[in-house]
């Protein structure tokens, strides 16, 4: 078995200066949602959907994107799931993409 340390795939490196992002959240995602797209990464719009239950405690699990726009960011969920109810009682909640 190999190291897992010695696991890894070289990413070609670019920089991210604040006078190169857009002032506009939503336009910047959508830059960086196009590039995603274009690299033809496997199942692009999935993301990690953290959330925390009324102790604090936090959960996370993948979820699919279905869409963004100036409002927010679209995904489906069972309102009656652990998920649902934790995002009814704080809507706060933080989405990772790889």
């Amino acid at each position: 078995m190999d190291n897992i340390a010695d696991i890894r795939k070289d990413y070609q490196l670019q920089s991210l200066s604040e006078a190169d992002v857009a002032s506009n959240p939503v336009a910047q995602f959508g830059k960086w949602w196009e590039d995603a797209v274009n690299s033809k990464i496997d199942e692009v719009n999935a993301m990690t959907l953290a959330t925390v239950n009324a102790e604090g405690l936090p959960a996370a699990r993948i979820v699919l994107l279905k869409g963004y726009d100036e409002n927010g960011f679209i995904f489906f969920t069972n309102y009656n799931s652990n998920k649902g109810g934790e995002l009814e009682k704080n809507p706060n909640a933080c989405l990772v993409f790889f």
